[in-house]
């Protein structure tokens, strides 16, 4: 139900109750039993908070009426011989297992809820080694229903409850962490010794990921889901109030832009979000400190070569912001492959060993931070770069309003405002940053000089008449540079009837 939007999940409790009041109807669980399950889903989800605990157990009500009406067909298992006649008769015949396929002495030992009633059956009248029969005992054995559930940020199965021990009981809650192969052994073995002692671990596994996807939630949008804003605008101004940068049109722009990027990636994944703030300061300033308090539990400081392919990839899962620290240490290549990194809205992959492709729409946003005030390379791949000259951090005041920020920015994300900038915003202010810390090239100068007075020049002269290059010296590199120069200092490449030149902007036909 946490993953049901706010605005179907009165409807989907009530196509719960009705699937459970099925079984109440069968007379396979107790109806109190079931109201109070579906109770706990509707506060865990915010149903109860959002429409009152009156309307929440009115839905529920209705659903465990209207499906006890339609009660579930269960087989009933045929009389089955008493466990000693079972060994008798297979010691008779010279077998170690019971004729029925049970194991010798180990008689089917009932959990705390009656679901092997609910089983298939063989020809024998006992309970299928299958996966319909563990998803039953997932779905009704009391210990059992809320052990697993799937994190939808994290995209992992997860444990939210310790795995009971056969005849143990429901486990007490735990702090939920990702699910493993020991614990899946447990299931396989809780199986086998309550009812079903053929099951198989990869039947194991299928149930308990089914039963996981069954109990699905999403930490994040639950986590802005229950914020409550209480007017008082900050978006505008957070990067000047709380990272003591200086309050401009630009600092409030991408001040807002970024954090409701933050709040649409976790709403809509892999939507638009390919800008990077950057924040600049001394060493120790407390960069880092910052990104951490933003972005809580799931935060990363760590990520790998972004040209890894799969272990980057597999590292995005449950991250929400990730910081890409010391930009101004990258190579010209590293860059060159950041940017096409950061743009990518999904992410795919193959795990080690899985059987199909794994395709995770993005549910992050990039920061970056340096101590450097100039690091940006080149003036095409530089846009998509946001940079923030901060000041005093004050990081406990960042943490208090965390909240109010995100509330604030949920609240802009629902009355759709643009996290990404127009033209006029980034003509205007966006550009200017950017420009202010491009790395300096050392034949700037030289070339700058040379172009008062032209109208019109060439790779070549500027190569051979400015810079003092013997044409065959004059490689791919080279031309490069200098072109990349010339668009810096505001001239584009033109084709005429003479060839290829560059001419002023403003003098282009």
């Amino acid at each position: 139900m946490a993953s049901t939007p706010v605005r179907g999940r009165n409807n989907r409790l009530n196509r719960a109750a009705f699937q459970l009041g099925t079984l109440v109807g069968a007379g396979v669980l107790d109806a109190a039993v079931a109201t109070d399950r579906l109770m706990d889903a509707a506060i865990a989800c915010g149903l109860v908070r959002d429409k009152g605990r009156d309307r929440a157990m009115a839905t529920i009500e209705s659903g465990l009426t209207a499906g006890a009406a339609k009660p579930r067909e269960i087989p009933e298992p045929p009389p089955q011989q008493k466990s000693g006649q079972r060994r008798a008769k297979a010691r008779s015949k010279g077998d170690e297992d019971d004729p029925d396929g049970e194991p010798a002495g180990r008689p089917f030992a009932a959990s705390g809820g009656d679901w092997l009633g609910a089983c298939l059956l063989d020809d024998r009248g006992n309970p299928l080694p299958n996966l319909a029969n563990a998803m039953t005992a997932l779905r009704l054995a009391p210990e059992m229903s809320e052990v697993f559930a799937y994190d939808e940020m994290l995209c992992a199965t997860v444990l939210t409850r310790g795995v009971p021990d056969p005849g143990g009981g429901i486990a007490a809650p735990i702090p939920i962490r990702p699910a493993t192969d020991n614990d899946v052994s447990r299931v396989q073995e809780w199986l086998q010794v309550c009812g079903l002692p053929r099951m198989s671990k990869d039947t194991a596994h299928q149930a308990v990921d089914q039963r996981a996807h069954e109990r699905s939630f999403h930490p994040v949008r639950d986590y802005l889901d229950g914020l409550r804003w209480d007017a008082r605008e900050r978006l505008g101004t957070w990067l000047s109030t709380y990272l003591g940068a200086e309050a401009t049109p630009y600092t409030a722009g991408i001040g807002t832009m970024f954090l409701v990027a933050m709040v649409a990636r976790i709403y809509e994944p892999g939507c638009k979000a390919d800008y990077m703030m950057v924040l600049e300061g001394e060493q120790g300033a407390r960069k880092s400190t910052a990104c951490a308090i933003l972005g809580g539990p799931w935060f990363s400081d760590n990520l790998p070569d972004v040209t890894t392919g799969k272990d980057v990839a597999q590292h995005l899962a449950g991250k929400w912001l990730i910081e890409i620290a010391e930009m101004s240490a990258m190579s010209k290549a590293e860059d060159a492959a950041l940017k096409a990194f950061i743009s990518r809205p999904v992410e795919r992959y193959r795990p080690s060993y899985g059987r199909k492709e794994i395709i995770q729409p993005r549910q992050c946003v990039f920061i970056g931070t340096t101590n450097k005030a100039t690091y940006l390379r080149d003036e095409t791949g530089g846009r998509r770069y946001w940079p923030v000259k901060v000041g005093c951090v004050d990081t406990d005041a960042l943490a208090r309003d965390r909240d109010q920020l995100f509330a604030e920015a949920v609240a802009h994300y629902r009355e759709k405002t643009r996290w990404w900038p127009d033209d006029e915003f980034e003509r205007q202010h966006i550009q200017p940053e950017q420009e202010a810390r491009f790395e300096a090239d050392a034949w700037e100068e030289a070339i700058t000089g040379f172009l008062i007075g032209r109208s019109r020049v060439s790779v070549t002269e500027v190569a051979r008449d400015c810079l003092g290059f013997d044409l065959p010296k004059i490689g791919t590199a080279e031309q490069r540079r200098i072109g990349a120069a010339l668009k810096r200092l505001g001239w584009v490449s033109v084709r005429d009837w003479k060839g290829r030149a560059f001419v002023p902007k403003g003098h282009v036909a």
